[in-house]
């Protein structure tokens, strides 16, 4: 694509993810003369009101997830940038992105979120077993089924299920519903304290229970840009690009 006498990629990613990949775009806009252009995600996970799905959201079975279905949806788009490897594979095999453009770009660690000043004393996964205490997950993106992965490694998944009061239309969602009392704790990625604007804390939990996601770039199927989309997501991959991932708390993989 070409825009102002500069060749321009769009970019498409979810908003948990946004912060690092606007670092890196800016800054190779300046070394290479190519305008990134950032489109972020539009649907519940990144409305300012959470999506509780247990109270009648429709949910549409037998379809790639969301994620999917609003990159395929849009036009003109170059790279996608999901935050789970398994949502690319879905992307894969539906044709939407070009599976042999995936690179990671670092991983996130799992986290317990609580309010902030931590008030329900939350120190690690058995304390979710507490009568009556408000657990949020997300069904949908990076954090669909995640909770299932941490509380299996305890074989503790029936116990803190009985916990689970609302489910979530994503990252933006779980966050705000922890920051505004409407769960007690939710479970989400260690660099959601800053996606929050600090408003929530997190506990970390011991190694052996820790679930790590990559978050991953491709090209997509549809673009017309696809060789310079490609040197694009190889700048993200970089030692370069890696490490602006690590200063927003993403983990490089060795």
């Amino acid at each position: 694509m070409k825009g102002d006498g500069m060749d321009s990629i769009r970019v498409f990613t979810a908003k948990a993810c946004f912060a690092p990949l606007n670092e890196a775009a800016r800054l190779y806009e300046k070394e290479r003369g190519v305008r990134i252009e950032t489109l972020v995600c539009g649907r519940a996970c990144a409305n300012s009101v959470a999506k509780d799905t247990s109270r009648g959201h429709e949910v549409v079975l037998g379809q790639p997830e969301t994620f999917l279905l609003e990159i395929r949806d849009m036009e003109g788009l170059d790279i996608a940038i999901a935050g789970a490897e398994y949502l690319f594979d879905d992307g894969e095999d539906h044709g939407i992105i070009l599976g042999a453009t995936r690179r990671s770009l670092g991983l996130r660690e799992s986290a317990i979120l609580v309010g902030k000043g931590n008030p329900h004393g939350i120190r690690g996964l058995r304390d979710l077993l507490r009568p009556g205490l408000r657990i949020g997950v997300s069904v949908i993106d990076c954090l669909k089924g995640m909770w299932e992965d941490i509380c299996g490694r305890e074989r503790i998944v029936e116990k803190v299920r009985a916990n689970i009061t609302t489910h979530l239309t994503g990252c933006v969602a779980i966050t705000q519903a922890v920051v505004e009392g409407k769960v007690d704790v939710g479970f989400g990625w260690t660099t959601f304290k800053a996606l929050s604007g600090n408003r929530l804390d997190v506990v970390r939990l011991p190694r052996n229970q820790r679930v790590y996601r990559s978050t991953s770039a491709a090209v997509m199927k549809q673009s017309r840009n696809a060789k310079a989309a490609e040197d694009f997501i190889g700048f993200l991959a970089s030692d370069t690009g890696k490490s602006i991932y690590e200063k927003h708390g993403w983990i490089a993989e060795p």
